[in-house]
């Protein structure tokens, strides 16, 4: 339907967490649905590569997993003992529930996600500033420096919005 009418393909992940959900999602682009049972989760969190877990990508936790701790499987991360995990990665100011903690690294790595799914929430607005009193330019104090600077905060507007729209984020006409 989403196809026909919209002309958009659509990939859909049905899981018990929304970790798990955006997983399936993107199993199997494009227009598909993925159903991923809880049953069938070891055996597909075993070989699957940490990055593909969100939180464990490129940043700075997957560096330190794959450089530090030979991880590269959410397999691997599975056979580490809790204690390694809390030993390494908590700290005073990391909270126990917090993605990157070694609670939630510990309950990732077993398909276990307890953050709750939420509606995506657009802007209800959109801007661009600039602070001229502390830059070099100082106040603006003519009208051609006036309409200068409204054209480039007007343009970084419409930045935005069309990198939404391309994005499909846009709100609807």
């Amino acid at each position: 339907a989403v196809s026909v009418e919209l002309g958009y393909s659509c990939s859909a992940g049905i899981a018990h967490s929304m970790t798990l959900a955006k997983l399936g999602s993107s199993l199997h682009k494009p227009n598909m649905q993925t159903v991923l049972p809880t049953a069938a989760m070891g055996p597909l969190l075993a070989t699957l590569p940490i990055e593909r877990i969100k939180g464990l990508g490129g940043d700075v936790l997957g560096r330190q997993l794959r450089d530090e701790m030979g991880i590269t499987t959410v397999g691997d991360l599975a056979r580490v003992p809790l204690a390694t995990l809390y030993a390494k990665f908590d700290s005073k100011t990391t909270s126990k529930a917090s993605r990157g903690s070694a609670a939630w690294l510990y309950r990732i790595a077993r398909g276990v996600d307890l953050d709750e799914v939420t509606d995506e929430q657009r802007p209800k607005s959109h801007g661009a500033g600039k602070n001229f009193l502390r830059s070099r330019t100082g106040s603006i104090t003519d009208r051609v420096a006036l309409k200068f600077w409204l054209g480039e905060l007007a343009a970084q507007v419409c930045d935005q919005l069309s990198q939404e729209e391309a994005e499909g984020r846009a709100a609807t006409r």
